[in-house]
């Protein structure tokens, strides 16, 4: 629902208004609405109706909805809705809408399902008490049905509930700044019975001279009625930052998490729990850049038992020119209390060449190699390792805001580890690895244009231990386009594809070791055209939008799919508007886990 409409009011509100000597000093009455001007004579408690701005509508439906595999429906629906915002004594005291449609349906089957009738009601309320004020309070409560709402995707109907309420403060000298609120949002269907999610969430933020403070507690419960399962989410978060300009800052967080499952394949509790603290310091006019941390970990679960870890570390940076930086860093981990403490340390350098033009071309490369050292008990490793880099470019101007450009990169990377410690994925000896990076980018700006695309790949290849390989084929699409004066497209769409490959060892030894492959396709975004003048008839207007959300992975061994997701939308709207008289016609085709459905929605709307 629009809040944005005027909304009706549930029942009559009865206000009180003071009365005034002075009516300079009234305040004035929310925008567009009527104003009694009697004023109230003398002192004491004086009641009057409040205005009321009304409005509504007269509305025929005609649905046309078939699912693959199932009976096909046709559905007649008559409703009529009632809006109206008014407030409560004075607008700076409360202002309160609502909408409220009551609709009637009358369902035709095929010979496999039968016809039925229904009325159902929907719309919402809501309260806004001193809303101008530093403590504002806002409520409202919203009911809606798929089979009115288009935006409520999906292949089963059902109704929807929406409760929120929110209380916020402030002092007057903007000190800190305190918000609670809470909501309450349900599913009812024939098929899947009611499902439910409530949270709860406080938060308070402050700022002191150099410090800044920031805590939030939260509370989230789902529950599905029909089956029993239940999810309980509850956390903690504590900040603190100081800072002296731009040479010391100190960050220091905390955070608490637990959460309780009951499912249907049985229930677990795990509990988390961190805290850390980041200091950073560079002088002023120096190139020396130190930094400090301490961590602390702690981790339970129910059925597998938990962990936990303390952890410190020191690093330093130091640029000697543009180029050239050097940096040092080391850590000690301490774990389920353990006498043994593990020590990571490292020493290295990076070098950046200046850019150089090639042509057409610009051509970049860098160097960097460090030494390693690693310690956990009577255990040490030593690795030394290097990486050799260079990159090509080049941009072509097309036109004042618009280019095209391409960039191709490689990296090797050579270490070698002497040590006591070797194990899948942490080699002794010699490891060599390639990353090769390729990518084409558009873009273009203009006063009537905004676009933007982008086809990335990257392929990483090590050759030594687990031979493992990692592809990713990224196309990201955005931007936004304005035809002419009545017609534009606008959207996002990002499609990606993934592949993973290593060798791998077997659970059980005997077997040796086997390749493993995973590969995932996803694709994401919404792109839509709008024409405000369609066959340049005033008031027409045509709205065609396409949606996609999709994730599979395939393996040497199953297929997996994310399940019970709307997975591809394509929605295509026509309104047209004669004065108060609404027409519209929806065509909306849905596809979700591989079955289709094509929704056809005809409204004729009469408004006052």
């Amino acid at each position: 629902m629009r809040w944005s409409r005027a909304c009706l009011v549930a029942c009559t509100v009865v206000a009180p208004a003071w009365g005034q000597g002075d009516a300079a000093t009234a305040t004035p009455p929310a925008a567009g609405l009527p104003r009694d001007e009697s004023t109230a004579q003398g002192p004491g408690l004086q009641w009057r109706p409040p205005p009321v701005q009304w409005s509504g509508s007269v509305s025929y439906d005609l649905r046309l909805d078939h699912t693959h595999g199932q009976p096909r429906s046709t559905e007649h629906l008559v409703g009529t809705t009632l809006d109206a915002l008014s407030y409560i004594y004075e607008p700076w005291l409360a202002l309160v809408s609502g909408t409220l449609r009551v609709t009637a349906s009358r369902l035709q089957g095929d010979a496999t399902a039968p016809d039925g009738s229904d009325s159902f009601v929907t719309g919402g309320v809501r309260l806004n008490i001193f809303p101008r004020s530093r403590f504002p309070f806002d409520a409202r409560y919203e009911v809606s049905d798929s089979r009115t709402d288009t935006s409520l995707g999906g292949n089963v109907d059902y109704r929807s509930r929406h409760l929120v309420l929110t209380q916020r403060y402030r002092p007057a000298d903007n000190g800190f700044a305190l918000s609670a609120s809470y909501e309450r949002r349900s599913q009812e269907g024939p098929t899947f019975g009611e499902d439910t999610q409530e949270s709860l969430l406080a938060d308070f933020s402050s700022r002191i001279k150099r410090h800044s403070l920031g805590a939030s507690l939260a509370r989230s419960l789902n529950r599905r009625l029909a089956t029993g399962e239940e999810t309980d989410f509850r956390s903690a978060v504590a900040r603190h930052s100081y800072a002296v300009g731009s040479e010391f800052v100190l960050e220091t967080s905390a955070n608490w998490a637990r959460s309780d499952d009951q499912l249907l394949i049985g229930g677990n509790q795990q509990t988390l729990s961190q805290w850390s603290s980041v200091a950073l310091y560079r002088p002023e006019g120096q190139d020396l850049t130190l930094s400090a941390s301490v961590r602390g970990f702690s981790f339970d679960n129910a059925a597998t038992g938990g962990t936990e870890s303390v952890a410190a570390g020191v690093g330093a940076a130091y640029d000697v020119n543009r180029n050239f930086r050097l940096t040092g860093n080391g850590s000690a981990t301490r774990t389920d209390g353990a006498v043994a403490y593990a020590w990571v340390g490292s020493l290295g350098g990076t070098y950046n060449g200046d850019t150089q033009r090639l042509g057409e071309f610009t051509y970049d490369w860098n160097a960097g190699a460090s030494l390693s050292n690693a310690r956990s008990g009577d255990l040490e490793d030593n690795t030394f390792s290097t990486q050799l880099g260079h990159t090509f470019g080049r941009q072509w101007l097309l036109a004042p805001g618009e280019s095209w450009s391409a960039t191709f990169g490689q990296t090797l990377g050579v270490s070698y580890t002497r040590g006591d410690t070797e194990a899948p994925g942490h080699p002794l000896g010699w490891s060599r690895a390639l990353t090769q990076t390729a990518g084409l980018t558009f873009s273009s700006n203009g006063p009537d244009r905004n676009a933007f695309a982008r086809l990335s790949f990257t392929d990483a290849r090590q050759f030594d231990a687990e031979r493992a390989r990692f592809q990713l084929v990224n196309l990201q699409l955005s931007g936004n386009y304005q035809v002419d004066r009545w017609h534009g497209w606008s959207g996002d769409l990002t499609v990606q594809r993934v592949l993973q490959r290593a060798i791998t060892a077997e659970p059980v030894p005997v077997l040796g070791f086997r390749r493993e492959r995973l590969i995932t396709h996803s694709a994401s975004g919404e792109v839509t055209w709008r024409a405000q003048r369609v066959f340049g008839v005033p008031r027409l207007r045509f709205q065609s939008r396409v949606r996609l959300s999709t994730d599979t992975q395939t393996s040497d061994i199953v297929l997996l799919a994310l399940p019970d997701r709307e997975s591809a939308v394509w929605e295509n709207r026509l309104d047209y508007l004669v004065g108060r008289l609404e027409l519209s016609a929806t065509l909306r085709l849905s596809k979700t886990d591989e079955l289709w459905r094509e929704l056809l929605l005809l409204r004729l709307q009469r408004n006052f």
